[in-house]
């Protein structure tokens, strides 16, 4: 099935439509494939299906069940991509899930806390996630900012996050998982020695 670009979005995303769905559209950094999310089931009250497209033509579709929602976050230039999930009325968060060109979960961490920023490298190899705080006073990942290599699970960097980063926007490179924010027109590499 093929994709019909409608407009380009100011906020770099774009809008398609899909047969007899409209669309909104993370692009890969080579605007090469196309993530989205839409609602298939009318009688749920938010969308519930992720819509993966590669130059625009429908590749494949991962559907919630229940009561999930998904929200598109990023995707690689070789389709991997990273989206979050939420859940009930209030869409409170549940997971953040990384999968493959396939429909392959790769990884999945389940938390109530929700993202604030989140990136993938160029080629999918490394994410890196921003949390916001928490109503749930235990949850590890309250205000943490998480670098995490996909291929091999290991964790790069999980650190509390200092007011640069609080609501920085991200940006993970690789070969390495180096890690870039920027927060009020300031840009700086981020190590544990500079936080």
């Amino acid at each position: 099935m093929e994709a019909i670009k409608v407009t380009d979005l100011s906020d770099g995303r774009a809008l398609y439509e899909l047969g007899d769905h409209f669309i909104t559209c993370t692009l890969s950094h080579d605007k090469r494939w196309q993530l989205g999310a839409f609602k298939r089931d009318e009688s749920n009250l938010r969308d519930d299906t992720l819509a993966v497209l590669k130059n625009e033509k429908f590749m494949f579709m991962v559907k919630l069940g229940g009561q999930l929602s998904p929200k598109p976050q990023c995707i690689a230039v070789n389709g991997r991509f990273l989206f979050s999930v939420h859940t009930g009325k209030d869409n409170n968060m549940a997971a953040a899930i990384v999968m493959d060109n396939t429909g392959k979960e790769l990884f999945k961490i389940e938390t109530s806390t929700h993202l604030i920023s989140s990136a993938i490298s160029e080629f999918g190899r490394y994410i890196a996630l921003s949390f916001a705080g928490s109503k749930n006073k235990d949850d590890f990942y309250a205000h943490r900012l998480e670098v995490i290599n996909i291929d091999t699970g290991e964790l790069l960097m999980s650190v509390i996050k200092t007011d640069f980063l609080r609501y920085a926007e991200l940006s993970v490179v690789e070969p390495d998982g180096g890690l870039f924010a920027t927060f009020n027109g300031r840009t700086r590499l981020i190590d544990v020695t500079n936080l």
